[in-house]
């Protein structure tokens, strides 16, 4: 997965007014809502009514379809603190009884944190939940895939020995698609090249539907004409890459891919700005030293005594 920059799993806002309600030594009330570049939007609440209860809801797309199948996991992860009703117009919500918090400082930031990743824990339950089904040597035979940002859908594969996740990315700015297709192929090239590599979960892009969805006529129907796409990038996560408690790892990389390709092209975007404007001012500042040159027909000429010659039709005149 290289050595570039991995974007936090926790929403940080979101953290920063949960843990802030958790620390405080006042019964406050709290009333936040929170919206995220995908669509998702969340919610914290300790009301007046009920101060001792704090609520955590989410709007996630596509937590109805993970949720009616993998709710398991996330019931793994969350235990009691995850409602069977959710709060109304949310997906998902947790509440938490503020009188039976941790006692350390540290403890109540773990909790903040676990509170805070709960798109990354909806978005990644089908991930875990097939990969866990591997482990336990009765691999699932059912694929699953949701749309996790509009016209965009993620694929999860599962076979006897592996899960594969197949990205269906697209760009509705012109400038980022060009640039997306750029380092997706960058997937391609990067792993022949990197030794280092060699153990990471095999990637490959393709502008085109991968036979791992051509063989899977349900997930294909699922493949609209997208002018914005860029194409389809597929992992295959085998047996090393999830067990040693490397599931949560594979798991977190499976949630930011997206986050991590677009910041990157934001970067990237940045980066060639910046290079322009800074050749644009080291031009302005050799056209500033410049001293033009005056044209010869132009140029006054004078005798020794100071007399000026202009030059008319015929020949020079002196003054």
């Amino acid at each position: 997965w290289g050595a570039m920059l991995h974007l936090t799993n926790e929403h940080l806002i979101v953290k920063d007014v949960i843990l802030n309600r958790f620390l405080s030594s006042k019964s406050e009330t709290v009333e936040v809502v929170v919206s995220d570049f995908d669509d998702s939007v969340f919610h914290v609440q300790v009301s007046p009514e009920q101060k001792d209860l704090m609520k955590v809801s989410a709007t996630i797309r596509g937590a109805e379809k993970i949720l009616g199948k993998f709710s398991n996991v996330v019931r793994d992860i969350y235990g009691s603190l995850l409602q069977d009703t959710p709060e109304s117009g949310y997906h998902i919500t947790l509440e938490v009884d503020l009188t039976k918090l941790p006692e350390t400082n540290e403890e109540k930031e773990k909790l903040a944190s676990k509170l805070a990743q709960i798109k990354r824990n909806v978005f990644g339950a089908p991930f875990i939940g097939l990969s866990q089904a591997l482990l336990s040597g009765t691999p699932s035979k059912e694929s699953f895939s949701f749309e996790f940002r509009l016209g965009e859908f993620v694929h999860f594969i599962p076979s006897d020995d592996r899960v594969i996740v197949v990205f269906d990315v697209g760009f509705k700015d012109s400038t980022d698609l060009a640039i997306g297709k750029i380092f997706l192929q960058e997937f391609n090239d990067v792993v022949r090249r990197a030794r280092e590599l060699a153990s990471a979960p095999s990637s490959n892009f393709s502008p085109v539907a991968p036979q791992d969805l051509v063989d899977r006529p349900d997930l294909m129907a699922l493949v609209k004409e997208n002018p914005n796409r860029a194409g389809f990038v597929s992992f295959a996560f085998t047996k090393r890459h999830m067990e040693n408690g490397k599931l949560e790892n594979s798991t977190d990389h499976v949630v930011q891919f997206r986050s991590f390709l677009h910041y990157h092209i934001k970067c990237s975007k940045s980066q060639m700005h910046s290079r322009m404007r800074a050749r644009v001012n080291s031009l302005l500042e050799v056209l500033n030293r410049a001293v033009p040159e005056i044209p010869k027909d132009k140029k006054e000429k004078k005798t020794f005594s100071g007399r000026t010659f202009v030059v008319q039709t015929g020949g020079a005149v002196g003054l």
